[in-house]
């Protein structure tokens, strides 16, 4: 417990103004008997249900229970994620291959592949056909998913010239130590245009 303070100009603790620590009877949230007690317990701001409420309280909140579903996110958190598909679109559109694949899991598999090592090959294959790509950052959609993980929707565009289409993504991004706090865990093309 930390020392009692003494202000200046004292030499001890006014004990004149002090409350006096009321007795264990005292009738929690009330003054107690004794005018020179402090309270037995703070008093509560909310009324219990079912309970007597004598000081019209207003009513405890309710708390949401979590249907788990997804949650709008945090404006941070979108702008942290916006940033991070941007990198991701950039070092894609440099062609840096070795960059691009850092974006994602060490693991990363997605569905198709028999494992990452024929994930990366697929991609590094990909890589060599000249294109361009860009997000609309008008389109980003960020929720945050029950468990953590961050879903974000949005549109790019990539090829090149006139066969250059619009494609709606879906990535899942788990927290991560690389690329900033996110790295993709699910990759998904939604619908192409």
């Amino acid at each position: 417990m930390p020392p009692i303070v003494v202000p200046d100009g004292m030499d001890a603790p006014d004990r004149q103004m002090a409350l006096r620590v009321p007795n264990e009877q005292a009738a929690p949230g009330r003054p107690t008997a004794h005018p020179d007690d402090c309270v037995a317990e703070p008093p509560s701001f909310y009324a219990e249900a079912g309970d007597p409420n004598p000081d019209n309280l207003p009513p405890r909140p309710v708390p949401v229970a979590d249907t788990g579903a997804p949650r709008a996110a945090p404006t941070r958190v979108t702008r942290e994620v916006t940033r991070f598909i941007e990198d991701w679109a950039k070092a894609w559109a440099r062609r840096d291959f070795d960059d691009w694949v850092q974006f994602y899991v060490a693991d990363f598999s997605p569905e198709g592949y028999e494992n990452n090592a024929a994930w990366r090959s697929d991609q590094q294959r990909l890589f060599e056909v000249e294109a361009t790509t860009r997000i609309e950052p008008d389109s980003m959609n960020v929720s945050v998913l029950p468990d953590g993980k961050v879903r974000a929707r949005f549109h790019q565009q990539f090829g090149v010239g006139d066969q250059e289409r619009t494609v709606e993504k879906e990535l899942v991004l788990t927290p991560g130590t690389r690329r900033g706090s996110w790295l993709i865990s699910e990759d998904y093309v939604i619908d192409v245009r």
